[in-house]
């Protein structure tokens, strides 16, 4: 019931000031939003403060270590640095969470990169899209309706082809090319819509073991077909 209330109340409508809806806003943000596992430590005395670049590095004499994708925050971000153990240890100068550990460069000018910190690459826009218009033979309202939608929705359009796109495979194309029409029509441009449509008036392909086929249904006695003669029996009858 509070759930609802919300919907209703708060997290369905648009912020007075942003114009944003909250609900949108956090599906779009929810990929990024990982629980964080480990300990945070306050800096220990003798740590340095060390500028992070745009490029999400930092310079440690002559040597450049990576921090978690989107530590920039623009000119001034700093974190604090020391070395432990042969391992250059990276911490948050805000929070005292660790961001990072490397171990210490020899060669100069040495790039030293933690592949885990960068956030994966997500497909393009037009990626999604082309996908979702191949699996429906590129039919001219399902791209419409797309289209509608970024324009009417631009923040939110990746988080609803996202949402159309990991749906998409559990329907027939056909169920879902008529949702993308009554959705067109009616103006609806959302996505959770659009599939809750679909399910209800057409269903979902059922998941389940393959259906025997009608000759594996037959008694074994009918299953039986024509003997087969060898032709090399023909070959030397008229040799």
């Amino acid at each position: 019931m509070l759930i609802s209330w919300l919907a209703r109340t708060a997290n369905g409508l648009p912020h007075g000031t942003t114009k944003q809806i909250p609900d949108e806003a956090f599906k779009e943000e929810a990929p990024y939003l990982v629980p964080y596992t480990g300990e945070p430590a306050h800096p220990q005395d003798g740590m340095k403060e060390y500028l992070v670049r745009k490029d999400n590095t930092i310079n440690y004499h002559g040597h450049f270590y990576n921090v978690p994708t989107g530590t920039y925050n623009g000119d001034g971000t700093y974190v604090w640095v020391c070395v432990k153990d042969g391992r250059v240890e990276i911490y948050s100068n805000e929070s005292g969470k660790r961001l990072g550990s490397h171990p210490l460069a020899e060669i100069p000018g040495q790039a030293v990169l933690d592949e885990t910190m960068h956030r994966p690459k997500l497909p393009s826009r037009k990626e999604l899209e082309n996908y979702i218009l191949s699996y429906l033979d590129g039919n001219v309202l399902v791209a419409t309706w797309l289209k509608n939608l970024y324009e009417t929705k631009p923040r939110y359009y990746r988080a609803n082809i996202n949402v159309i796109n990991s749906e998409l495979e559990s329907f027939m194309p056909e169920s879902l090319i008529k949702s993308f029409e009554v959705c067109l029509d009616k103006g609806d441009y959302n996505a959770g819509d659009l599939i809750s449509y679909c399910e209800r008036n057409f269903g979902r392909i059922p998941k389940g073991p393959r259906e025997p086929s009608i000759s594996e249904l037959l008694p074994e006695s009918l299953q039986q077909g024509p003997r087969k003669t060898n032709i090399d029996d023909y070959k030397t009858i008229f040799a």
